[in-house]
């Protein structure tokens, strides 16, 4: 894997927070052989310390790097300020789950918590070239909690040529475990070298750290051959295990995707980046729908939850949910090359044409004898998830929050969600 035209843009006005911030690596220009970009610098506070340094990446917490070693350039230019000589950090992190195409904001966090933005790290990379070749493609559905995705694998699983672990909720991911997996053991370790204190955790490899920075081979060789081995790993256990799921699902023969839900997160870069044909749909639901929904499950249920639980009013729950729309349609723009945008509302009262565009997109039989077998094979199984709804049938969850949120809460929907709603293609 090679990184390369790293670029390093130093945000302005900092002097009124900041003494000094300063990256002496990476290098702008440099071309990097690994999976992973080393940061060596200082920073440098007027008024208490820089606690840590925050990487982020599309609004995403990345990584965090300590900022308590000793820098020499910092030491020496603010001998006489309190802190100088505690001021730097050196650490490495990975790029795996990063699109080809990236940026890492980053931030430096004070003693009282207040975060400074400080530069953006932007860079090339090229992907992963593991050696094995997958027999099946990631079909991933990307939203938010209540949007649909259950009544969406439901009838997406009778495609023959879709395999899912069709158990309610149909949110086993596997794959996603093993892309996890290969994220984590594909990052650079900092700190002690500790992995067997915990039986339940498996860090970073720890011989992949700060240690070897001055051996060029061995950081080759975990950059390299280590990462693709691993991700050979990945994807033989995905492959095989999917098999045995076809098996049990009576299709053994004609399977093309296995389909997983998922959070909007890195995990579809890595699964873009390992698999010539990944495909994703973002499913996307009327937000006031989606709120609705959520208050209604939770007292179905009788207990809180989607975050519910860590709020005291509804209103404070509904702002708080801007913040994963938002992430949610920030994913939408930008892999809009390469997802399928669906609304829940076209699944529901308009099937044959929006099942029909999936198919073509998945490029998989797409014939209307396909499209109204899947409808009927759904429709004959989809009372078992009548526990799982909130309205009487799918068509009255289309529009309730006009009758079922209190005219204050439709009222702070607008508010909170209009610019989302209205980006989303909702009318407001």
């Amino acid at each position: 894997m090679t990184i390369h035209r790293i670029d390093v843009d130093y945000h302005e006005n900092l002097d009124d927070i900041l003494y000094g911030f300063e990256l002496h690596e990476p290098s702008p220009e440099k071309e990097i052989d690994s999976n992973s970009i080393r940061l060596d610098g200082w920073a440098l506070a007027r008024r208490g310390k820089v606690r840590r340094l925050q990487l982020m990446h599309g609004g995403v917490p990345w990584k965090t790097i300590p900022v308590t070693l000793h820098n020499e350039t910092a030491a020496s230019r603010h001998a006489d300020v309190r802190g100088a000589s505690t001021c730097g950090f050196r650490c490495s992190f990975g790029t795996l789950g990063l699109p080809p195409q990236f940026q890492i904001d980053v931030f430096a966090v004070l003693q009282n918590g207040r975060r400074v933005p400080c530069a953006a790290i932007r860079g090339e990379r090229d992907p992963l070239r593991p050696a094995y070749a997958p027999k099946l493609s990631p079909l991933t559905i990307t939203s938010l909690a209540r949007t649909g995705t259950t009544r969406a694998m439901q009838t997406l699983a009778q495609h023959p040529s879709i395999v899912l672990d069709a158990q309610y909720p149909f949110e086993a991911r596997p794959a996603g475990y093993w892309f996890h997996m290969l994220k984590i053991l594909a990052e650079p370790s900092f700190g002690k070298n500790t992995f067997e204190s915990d039986l339940s955790v498996l860090p970073p490899c720890p011989f992949n750290s700060e240690v070897i920075s001055n051996r060029p081979t061995l950081g080759d060789w975990f950059g390299n051959a280590y990462i693709n081995r691993t991700a050979e790993f990945a994807l033989q256990n995905i492959d095989e295990l999917y098999g045995e799921i076809a098996a049990i699902n009576h299709k053994s023969t004609g399977v093309t995707y296995f389909a997983e839900k998922s959070l909007p997160c890195h995990l579809q870069w890595i699964a873009r980046e390992l698999y010539p044909n990944a495909k994703e749909i973002i499913l996307i639901r009327d937000f006031r729908d989606m709120v609705c929904s959520m208050i209604a499950f939770n007292h179905k249920r009788g207990f809180a939850t989607f975050g519910r639980e860590n709020v005291e009013s509804d209103a404070e729950f509904i702002r708080m949910k801007r913040h994963d729309i938002a992430r949610l349609l920030a994913v939408a723009e930008a892999r809009k090359e390469h997802c399928l945008c669906v609304r829940y509302e076209d699944l529901v009262l308009e099937p044959e044409s929006t099942l029909t565009r999936i198919f073509d997109y998945l490029q998989i039989d797409s014939d209307s004898a396909t499209v109204a077998g899947v409808i009927e094979a759904h429709r004959l199984i989809c009372q078992d998830l009548d526990f799982h709804r909130t309205t009487a049938d799918e068509r009255a969850s289309v529009g309730r929050w006009k009758t079922d949120l209190p005219q204050k809460l439709r009222v702070l929907c607008d508010e909170v969600f209009g610019e989302l709603l209205q980006q989303a293609g909702y009318d407001v």
